[in-house]
């Protein structure tokens, strides 16, 4: 990699610290051009500035006030310097990789010649950021940037989304033929949903809800199925009422299990969060699959909300206060339970957990 060092002589201060900069990319690899080096007595300047600039893979400009001067006036070896320089950035200015403008003194108005005032440049006026500069500077030459563009992944399996509808539209509670079940919680008899203390969840009836409150451990998952004895969930519509009533913790979420398949625990997961977080995922022996995460204006935070869902055809249909949210390509599981679920701190309610067929 050959590089050729434009500069104006404006006193022994600047040329020694243009030799200093020339040094340091010699000692990286990069063999430079430079009239320091290369001009003895009897050598024609203009030949070697000529031959230069053409052999050079990159060129760089040291600005300064002198340089801006004698550049936009031709003036000198520098003036027929810059106008070949020129020459370079006309062929190429929007896809320029070969001149390189370093400010080393004055303002950018004060010191970068008119034409070039629109290209990108190094700035290297500070001496104690000399070594950070000077790494910037070998990136570009040798054209390996610090912060690259990564590999261009595969494209996502992305659900398919239905802004408008209505959860009555799937023969919900206005117009299901066959109702079956539902929980209200009013005066709830179902030892399902009982009173109870397990030292991590306290379950209780309370006001015409049913509580789970957690104020211990973080990552605590509690969930109510209702058994339908495997099966087929693609034949049931379910529905119920949450709410998130103390506080904003992230991880918080409550909402609809179904698909339950009681010997492995393996489910789908409905949940929302006060800070309209929602989200649908799988959870198996192996761990948590999200399916969906997404905030949605749908959520009414510190209220209820009334969450539905439906299989059809291999697609789950996902409901917030009766609008169709979203609907998701996944068919991993078909048979199982329904029910309602907690996780993390804070405290849920739940109110009118419903099943109906389609």
């Amino acid at each position: 990699m050959k590089v050729f060092i434009s500069y104006s002589w404006d006193s022994e201060a600047h040329k020694s610290w243009v030799l200093h900069l020339a040094n340091s990319l010699i000692q990286n690899g990069i063999d430079v051009l430079l009239d320091q080096y290369e001009l003895r007595l009897g050598r024609n300047l203009n030949h070697f500035m000529e031959s230069s600039i053409i052999e050079a893979d990159k060129i760089i400009t040291v600005f300064t006030e002198n340089y801006k001067l004698k550049s936009e006036t031709r003036d000198g070896g520098i003036g027929y310097e810059y106008s070949m320089i020129s020459n370079e950035l006309y062929k190429s200015q929007i896809n320029n990789t070969k001149v390189i403008p370093i400010l080393r003194a004055g303002s950018p108005e004060l010191s970068i010649p008119i034409f070039m005032s629109s290209f990108l440049w190094l700035d290297m006026r500070d001496d104690s950021q000399f070594e950070s500069a000077l790494e910037n500077l070998i990136r570009e030459i040798y054209g390996e940037l610090q912060l690259k563009k990564p590999a261009l992944g595969n494209k996502p399996i992305l659900s398919s989304t239905v802004q408008t509808g209505n959860f009555s539209g799937f023969n919900w509670k206005n117009k299901a033929p066959k109702y079956i079940e539902s929980f209200d919680f009013d005066n709830l008899q179902n030892e399902l949903f009982k009173d109870f203390n397990d030292e991590i969840w306290i379950g209780k009836k309370q006001g015409g809800l049913f509580e789970l409150q957690n104020d211990n451990e973080e990552n605590a998952v509690k969930y109510h199925h209702i058994n339908y004895n495997n099966e087929n969930m693609a034949d049931y519509a379910t529905s119920v009422e949450v709410k998130l009533i103390k506080g904003q913790i992230a991880k918080s979420s409550c909402g609809l299990i179904l698909c339950f398949n009681k010997a492995s625990k393996t489910y789908y997961s409905f949940t929302i969060s006060n800070t309209r977080q929602c989200n649908f995922w799988l959870k198996t022996n192996e761990g948590y699959k999200p399916i969906l995460s997404e905030r949605t204006k749908l959520i009414e935070p510190n209220d209820f909300n009334k969450l539905g869902c439906i299989i059809n055809k291999g697609k789950i249909h996902l409901f917030i206060n009766d609008n169709l949210f979203r609907v998701v390509d996944e068919n991993t599981l078909k048979m199982g339970d329904a029910g309602i679920i907690a996780m993390s701190l804070g405290q849920f309610a739940f109110d009118n957990l419903s099943f109906f067929a389609k």
